[in-house]
């Protein structure tokens, strides 16, 4: 540090401006100097741009912005301070900043900080105010880093922050004690700026995977409560955590081709007991690692094969998944193999179509979110509504955890129907993968049910139809195709309890049942 009689401080006068305009921060920094009996002068800015600069001069601005300043900011050896800054040091006897970055006031003087979890920009921005108020920032975490400015608590340099005496801090902590800074004397560490410590799990957004019901309620509850996010859905753009004990599924392989850390439900458990982000290491789920939970109720918690949504057509283009445990779908049932065009009108008046506009008037918005995540699992396509239905349905849908999709794809589980719409069914004949076709009173019962209801009774073709006409001799010749129809089934799917808990129901007869009593309008 140099001897305060060889320092020269230059007061800057941006340009057109005289001492007269100068802040009160600035007049009053320049008296306070004269009272130290400091070498002092009055500069205009554009007067030094060319300058040869020492370390024993330094420039003291009023706004860190200008020619002068992006000037003086590139080269090595100079130092800069705010009004704010050279008060504080001058009335506290401490030395004048000696950093080789611009010190506007010392509100973070004394403490040594790092980052993790944001942007480019937003790191940048972060690092400059930082310095900017006489703290130090390193990029990586040593041991003599007082706190840790983050986006969420799921990163290395986090964990074990507790017992490391580290402060866990969120973005606006800087930004507030920033803005207090240019207005009054402050420290980062005053008690006012307490508010803005990370609480225990700050910007978890977390998912789960191949867990009881039961467990994911408890996640849930825990991960809300101490202030993080818990979805259904894997969001990728999102998502930074899964808890998941057995290495399997569509969520697992997601979260490992995205870099998302997964790791069993015991890490979240001791972090909320002990207060801090346990460290991933003794918790981390691996493709050749499972994590067992033991509890007396397990022997009761059957083997369900897992079912996953994505959004978006193609899989490089994959963002989103949704994986249930509730809901175990054979790939080779069908919905429907074959639609008539002589029947089209049977199936539409079968379908209720005078009665869905009542249907949906019952549906109530504010019982469905009741019922929580009823539809945890469920991939549903809406057909045959308008969009004021649709956008109800949809609230529906989202509230009760299931996968709303805009087209007819193979990772549908559900089709809701409204108005009978032939195009639809053309696509669902066409379909590798046939999902439930049902009725709105199928999501009425679930919403009563507060699980998926079965689907059986709610069969799009559940009511029979009314009698037909004795077909033509000549419409024989397509008797032989109808009657291979028969014999498709519906697929099998677990009954969902309220815990979670399901019994595998054997195969529907709905279809062979429904199409035989039907026989689609051909031969008998």
């Amino acid at each position: 540090m140099d001897s305060v009689d060889n320092i020269k401080l230059f007061f800057l006068l941006p340009e057109g401006k005289t001492k007269k305009q100068s802040t009160q921060d600035m007049q009053d920094a320049y008296k306070l100097c004269e009272d130290h009996h400091l070498t002092i002068k009055w500069a205009k800015e554009e007067s030094l741009i060319n300058k040869q600069t020492t370390r024993c001069d330094v420039f003291v601005f009023q706004e860190f912005s200008g020619k002068l300043f992006k000037s003086l900011s590139v080269k090595s050896c100079v130092r800069m301070v705010g009004p704010r800054c050279l008060i504080t040091c001058l009335r506290d006897g401490m030395p004048i900043p000696d950093a080789s970055s611009p010190v506007f006031t010392t509100a973070m003087s004394k403490l040594f900080l790092t980052s993790t979890g944001f942007d480019k920009g937003t790191k940048e921005e972060l690092i400059t105010k930082i310095r900017h108020m006489g703290g130090v920032y390193f990029t990586n975490l040593r041991e003599c880093v007082t706190h840790v400015v983050t986006k969420h608590v799921i990163n290395n340099k986090c964990q074990g922050s507790k017992k490391k005496g580290i402060q866990l801090m969120t973005l606006d902590w800087v930004n507030e004690v920033y803005e207090a800074s240019l207005k009054r004397e402050v420290h980062a560490t005053d008690e006012e700026f307490q508010k803005f410590r990370c609480l225990l799990l700050h910007g978890v957004i977390a998912t789960s995977t191949n867990l009881r019901h039961s467990e994911k309620n408890t996640i849930q509850l825990l991960i809300e409560k101490n202030e993080g996010k818990y979805q259904g859905i894997m969001d990728t753009t999102h998502t930074n955590l899964l808890l998941v004990r057995n290495p399997k599924g569509e969520k697992f392989k997601c979260a490992q081709e995205n870099n998302i850390s997964s790791v069993s439900p015991d890490w979240l458990y001791d972090t909320v007991k002990e207060g801090e982000i346990m460290p991933f290491e003794d918790y981390v789920i691996t493709p050749n690692a499972c994590s067992t939970f033991v509890n007396d109720e397990s022997k009761f918690n059957p083997d369900f094969s897992s079912v996953s949504s994505v959004f978006g057509e193609k899989p490089g283009n994959l963002t989103h998944i949704d994986e249930t445990i509730n809901m175990s779908v054979s790939a080779e049932t069908s919905v429907i193999n074959q639609v008539s065009a002589c029947t089209k009108e049977l199936v539409a008046k079968r379908s209720g179509e005078w009665e869905y506009l009542e249907l949906l008037e019952k549906l109530d918005i504010m019982e469905a979110k009741k019922a929580g995540s009823f539809l945890d699992g469920c991939k549903v396509y809406l057909s045959g509504f308008n969009p004021d239905q649709t956008e109800k349905l949809r609230r529906v849908l989202n509230g009760g955890g299931a996968t709303r999709f805009n087209e007819i794809s193979d990772s549908l589980t559900h089709v809701i129907i409204g108005k009978f719409v032939s195009e639809d069914m053309k696509q669902l004949t066409r379909a590798t993968h046939r999902p439930h076709v049902v009725t709105v009173s199928w999501l009425l019962e679930s919403i009563k049910q507060r699980c998926a209801a079965s689907e059986e009774q709610f069969s799009f073709f559940e009511h029979r139809p009314p009698p037909v006409e004795p077909p033509s001799p000549l419409s024989k010749k397509d008797s032989i195709g109808v009657e291979a129809v028969t014999s498709m089934t519906q697929p099998s799917r677990p009954a969902v309890s309220s815990t979670g808990a399901g019994a595998e129901f054997s195969s529907s007869k709905m279809f062979n049942d429904e199409l035989q009593s039907v026989n689609l309008g051909l031969t008998r």
